[in-house]
């Protein structure tokens, strides 16, 4: 198969492929000589490539806010090895590539990040979806993983240099980049304010993040032998009723599939919500398993669920106690209750906006807790659990969502229980990702990928039923971060999208 074809295979319009083994990764500096990382610094990273979806999908300042993301001498590795450096070239690729402002695609997870010695690096994994695409159904159209360097400039975090490389099988001997084995471990303040209400300090929350991010990469890849996916579990962890201990689990990663290598992605999380316990902390975390061939072969979305999790804080930082995968199961059938029409709203919250010098400031912890308020939603909503009031208390008393279900009673109607739109303790279909927030005089605002995914049964593939964009208003009350508003805008490509000049 030609160069191009095998890229053609693994791309879609807008999305920057490079090469993989000639182009090298930063690699992991020496112990003592990183930089001390905040817990603000890991969500800011977050937030720059947060911004990095919405900027390539979207097009958004004619291709400029595409190219703010970089220093300036960053840029992006073409296939050829070219690097574009300057804002003009980046702004045009940006543009060749854009879709319209609720045109989406770029679907990021698995947001992996080590210090280095002058900033710091990361890793994703990228769902690449055709989402309506010229009224088309949809479908997963390429995978793959962006490997990242940041630095933090005047301006805030930027980056350095990004590469995108499709999903690959099997080893590559000439391939050296990070393992990001090594689960974070931040240095906490002197003075560290208390966390709002929770046990739990941002540090934790980012430390649990990065554990739970590397659980993919330590599954796909096998790194030593299976041991980094087993480091990520306490000495007695357990994955399930069976693989329990560090030998067993090591096994578990390293026969988990033929063909795992640097380069593979097949397990997609997301919706990671994070509780304290007596004894550490719990977490719940959407799932669902992609198979992308390489070469022209049709993606597929093989099944998804969720994992329960139970973390402990151990001396070398916070580990996985157990961990137990409950594939997607709706609950039992009840009478179809009328489901409240989800209407449109015509006008938009830009994503480029004028700084505002009334804005608040937000800390670690306001990123934290909103993050949290976004990860409850797609539970509460799919499990329609208290009856639907674990999904109105994330509003306001008086709060909407999607323009015209207003106060906790009306919102509380909105889970749905029946069989056209079953809900359970075990059932998931809304999968959010990509999530920007901005702050504002009042409290902040957010965007949100959504992704709507019926699991079928018997084995046959899942399938799409709708994506789009969440825009939502945040207010920080006594009880922490709530929803003002939440709006669903459905995905809307702007003409056909071209393909990207970059990619060739």
């Amino acid at each position: 198969m030609s160069t191009w074809k095998t890229l053609a295979a693994a791309c879609v319009a807008g999305t920057f492929t490079l090469v993989s083994a000639q182009e090298k990764p930063a690699s992991t500096a020496p112990p003592g000589k990183v930089m001390q990382l905040t817990a603000l610094d890991y969500l800011e990273i977050q937030q720059l490539v947060t911004r990095y979806a919405f900027a390539l999908d979207s097009g958004a300042d004619n291709g400029r806010m595409f190219a703010a993301l970089y220093s300036k001498d960053g840029g992006f590795v073409r296939t050829s090895g070219e690097v574009l450096r300057t804002p003009d070239a980046l702004a045009d690729a940006a543009r060749r590539g854009m879709k319209g402002p609720m045109g989406i695609s770029h679907f990021i997870m698995n947001h992996v990040i080590e210090p280095t010695a002058d900033g710091a690096i990361g890793k994703q994994y990228a769902a690449i979806f055709d989402i309506g695409n010229n009224n088309g159904p949809s479908s997963l159209r390429a995978g793959g993983t962006y490997e990242d360097v940041y630095v933090k400039t005047p301006e805030g975090w930027r980056f350095k240099r990004r590469q995108y490389t499709a999903n690959k099988w099997g080893p590559l001997p000439s391939y050296r980049g990070a393992p990001f084995n090594v689960p974070v471990r931040l240095a906490r303040p002197s003075a560290q304010p208390a966390a709002s209400a929770s046990s739990l300090s941002p540090e934790d929350y980012v430390e649990l993040q990065q554990l739970t991010a590397r659980y993919p990469y330590g599954l796909e890849t096998g790194y030593d032998s299976g041991y980094m996916y087993a480091d990520l579990f306490t000495p007695n962890g357990a994955f399930g009723t069976r693989s329990i201990g560090r030998e067993a689990l090591k096994a578990l990663a390293w026969q988990h599939r033929p063909g795992q290598g640097p380069l593979y992605v097949r397990n997609f999380h997301t919706n990671v919500r994070i509780d304290p316990s007596a004894d550490g902390a719990r977490g719940r975390i959407y799932q669902m398993v992609l198979d992308i061939p390489e070469g022209d072969k049709p993606s597929t979305i093989l099944n998804g669920g969720h994992y329960e999790d139970a973390y402990v804080r151990t001396s070398s930082g916070w580990r996985i106690d157990k961990r137990q995968y409950i594939g997607n199961k709706p609950g039992p059938d009840f009478p179809d209750k009328p489901q409240p029409e989800r209407s449109r709203q015509t006008t938009a919250v830009p994503l480029v906006r004028v700084k505002d010098a009334k804005a608040m400031k937000l800390t670690a912890q306001d990123y934290i807790d909103i993050q949290q308020l976004a990860a409850r939603y797609s539970h509460a909503l799919d499990t329609a659990s208290n009856n639907g009031y674990d999904y109105a208390d994330l509003f306001v008393a008086d709060g909407a969502a999607f323009d015209r279900w207003i106060g906790r009673e009306q919102i509380a109607s909105i889970p749905p229980i029946g069989a056209r739109q079953p809900s359970g303790p075990d059932y998931v279909r809304h999968y959010a990702m990509n999530h920007l927030i901005e702050p504002t005089a009042d409290g902040a605002i957010g965007k949100q990928y959504v992704i709507v995914i019926d699991h079928q049964k018997d084995g046959k593939p899942s399938t799409i039923f709708l994506g789009g964009q969440y825009q939502d208003v945040y207010v920080k009350t006594a009880q922490g971060w709530r929803f003002k508003t939440r709006t669903e805008f459905r995905s809307e490509y702007v003409g056909a999208a071209p393909a990207s000049s970059a990619s060739r």
